[in-house]
């Protein structure tokens, strides 16, 4: 999964890079506002794909003890 994880990162920069690199081509005010936030938008959401791998690597070296949490 870490890899699907680290495409999905990959692929939301490299959308984010494209909308920023037509914001910048783009003459309307409005429509260089909206790709901008677009932009931003895709580098949320490569964020939080890199919280998740983050998440994962740390559940994967710190196992938690069997059994229901409760017991603990």
């Amino acid at each position: 999964m870490v890899q699907a994880l680290a495409d999905c990162i990959r692929a939301s920069l490299d959308r984010a890079a494209e909308a920023e690199q037509l914001a910048s081509r783009e003459a309307d005010p409005m429509t260089r506002a909206e790709l901008q936030e677009l932009a931003n938008g895709w580098r949320k959401v490569a964020a939080d794909y890199q919280y998740v791998e983050k998440l994962e690597t740390f559940l994967k070296t710190h196992k938690l003890p069997e059994g229901p949490l409760s017991e603990h």
